[in-house]
């Protein structure tokens, strides 16, 4: 008798947790999806991106944290010149961190919208 008891008991106990880890788990998952799409909607595409290079582009790699690599992701994506990044709000600088596959936060570790003022002059 106490065995059966026990077992009901504990198979009780593992089904009723299980139901509240998955409802929490989900939950979890609902509340993650919300704030990606938050932030996704915060972080706007920059307007003038160039869907072709102009016929006078600026050397990113000027910019500190820009190698050749990252250039050539800028480029990929539109941006070819200082003036595009200088312009930039904090939203499309967060826009853009997103696109490119350096560390995340650089460009706004290394102030590449500041950088691209001094630079475009």
């Amino acid at each position: 008798h106490f065995a059966s008891t026990h077992f009901a008991s504990t198979h009780f106990a593992s089904t009723h947790f299980a139901s509240a880890s998955a409802s929490a788990s989900a939950s979890a998952s609902a509340s993650a999806a919300s704030a990606a799409s938050a932030a996704s909607a915060a972080s706007a595409a920059p307007e003038g991106l160039l869907t072709e290079a102009p016929t006078v582009i600026d050397d990113l790699k000027l910019i500190k944290g820009v190698g050749p690599k990252l250039e050539a992701e800028l480029n990929g994506i539109g941006i070819y010149t200082f003036a595009q990044i200088a312009t930039m709000t904090e939203a499309q600088i967060v826009w853009l961190d997103e696109q490119i596959s350096s560390v995340r936060g650089r460009p706004m570790r290394d102030d590449w919208a500041g950088q691209a003022k001094a630079l475009a002059g």
